[in-house]
């Protein structure tokens, strides 16, 4: 099992563990599986206990995603300060750590690069060929398909992402500029 590298870099309301195995006591906090908020069971994942500075702790077990070397697993704090990034080799859910049956698929699969953009509170996630952008809000946007395979984030700004990615069609890798606040693409072409 992969350790999760865990990216507290916006504020949280709540305190969160990666586990190896259940606690002794687990009769005692509700568990969840994810995708799904499932309380039932389901696959093999991530464990991670939560406690909310409001409510009770709680466990969630996040599916492992892909078999992949380039698939990210990570615990990421998000831009609303009640809401948790759990991402399992490549397979993201955004969390509400008060309620966990409301939660949400992160919208890049399998998720390769995360990016947090803290001066415009965004999460940024990239899969083979495109970006969203998760806000205090919740989802902010997704791009058209960028690449047609091997997006590549190079830079971040307050004002755009920069990065390349392989354009099968043209036979070559192509350069992408891509506005921050609307996740619309500009000065650089599309595949």
């Amino acid at each position: 099992m992969a350790t999760a590298d865990l990216v507290l870099v916006f504020p949280a309301r709540y305190r969160v563990e990666e586990l190896d195995v259940l606690p002794s006591g687990i009769g005692e906090l509700d568990r969840f599986w994810f995708p799904g908020a499932s309380r039932d069971g389901g696959r093999d994942g991530l464990l991670v206990e939560v406690t909310p500075s409001e409510g009770k702790p709680w466990l969630g077990t996040f599916a492992f995603g892909y078999d992949s070397p380039r698939a990210i697993t990570a615990i990421y704090s998000c831009p609303n300060e009640n809401s948790l990034c759990v991402i399992s080799a490549g397979l993201g859910c955004i969390v509400n750590v008060r309620n966990p049956s409301d939660w949400e698929e992160v919208r890049a699969l399998p998720v390769l690069d995360v990016r947090a953009v803290i001066e415009r509170k965004l999460l940024l996630f990239s899969d083979f060929t495109k970006l969203s952008a998760y806000g205090p809000q919740g989802w902010a946007w997704t791009t058209a398909r960028l690449a047609s395979d091997d997006l590549r984030i190079t830079e971040v700004g307050s004002e755009y992402v920069r990065g390349f990615g392989w354009d099968a069609e043209h036979g070559r890798e192509v350069e992408f500029l891509i506005d921050i606040e609307t996740g619309l693409q500009s000065n650089a072409p599309r595949c």
